[in-house]
């Protein structure tokens, strides 16, 4: 069973919703998924019914949270995924929309997923070109897959985990999320946890293919960076007027 799951918050993200609902090769890719986890953070009942109502989903099903940590919902998260039988799952952001994934066929890409049971982390966010040259291991009509780590983000000056959307095999998140990360109280200090960590595991599998297929736009919140450049992007995609 493959599970994504997209995590929202507040009320200033009506925005968002409006680019999700126009983000077709988004919303192609989760009518493949066996469920569509939406978790709804301190977010108004009006925005939510409104968002939901229009999704063009069959598979969804709602978190609701109230007055309670971040990592809370996480835990929340964590234990309804083992109580359906998730095998891998998607993690998304709420400004998370379509990047380099005009041609691709999702197929491919669900392909390349099932072929690995255990031990998989696989990047949407990042593609071959920030990496030095290598071979793909699959290769399929419009996706190549390529083997990498957490020591390939290190050695480029990335951070070797953090907030970008990514598919992986569902005995990863034991590791991703340990019994530290539930203890900080905000998600920024849960980010610089996770890069921390990582840095200790250079060996640990992250992979990526030959597309950037996703990004997350910054363009609402507190930590804005680069808007224009976002907004740019999104109304040449045609996901924003």
């Amino acid at each position: 069973m493959i599970v994504s799951f997209t995590q929202t918050y507040g009320e200033r993200r009506s925005e968002l919703y409006d680019i999700h609902l126009r983000d077709k090769k988004l919303l192609e890719l989760k009518r493949l998924f066996d469920l569509n986890i939406y978790s709804f953070h301190n977010v108004p009942w009006n925005l939510r019914l409104d968002f939901i109502t229009k999704l063009p989903l069959p598979n969804i099903e709602v978190m609701v949270h109230g007055k309670i940590p971040y990592a809370e919902c996480i835990r929340v998260l964590l234990s309804r995924l083992k109580s359906v039988g998730a095998t891998h799952f998607m993690f998304m952001q709420d400004d998370t929309f379509s990047n380099d994934n005009e041609l691709i066929a999702w197929e491919d890409l669900l392909y390349i997923i099932k072929s690995h049971k255990k031990n998989f982390l696989l990047s949407l966010r990042f593609s071959s070109a920030f990496f030095e040259d290598r071979k793909p291991t699959i290769q399929t009509p419009t996706l190549n897959f390529y083997q990498g780590t957490m020591a390939d983000w290190i050695d480029n000056g990335f951070w070797p985990m953090e907030d970008q959307p990514y598919i992986c095999s569902i005995d990863m998140l034991e590791k991703l999320y340990d019994k530290a990360y539930f203890s900080y109280p905000h998600i920024w200090d849960m980010e610089l946890h996770l890069q921390r960590e990582w840095r200790k595991k250079p060996e640990t599998p992250r992979h990526f293919t030959n597309k950037a297929l996703f990004l997350n736009y910054n363009i609402i919140g507190t930590c804005i960076r680069n808007k224009k450049w976002y907004d740019q992007q999104l109304i040449i995609k045609g996901l924003k007027n």
